[in-house]
């Protein structure tokens, strides 16, 4: 839901925050993803 309503809020602005909105997702994504990666390494 949220990335729906930042994606409608970019479009009313520049179109450059749509490359700075991928960037931003793709540092989330990695984020998450190494929290995942030390959350299965200390179950083990």
């Amino acid at each position: 839901m949220c990335l729906i309503r930042t994606e409608l809020h970019t479009r009313g602005n520049t179109p450059m925050s749509k490359a700075d909105l991928w960037i931003i997702l793709w540092v989330i994504s990695s984020l998450a993803f190494g929290v995942c990666i030390a959350l299965l390494t200390r179950r083990r």
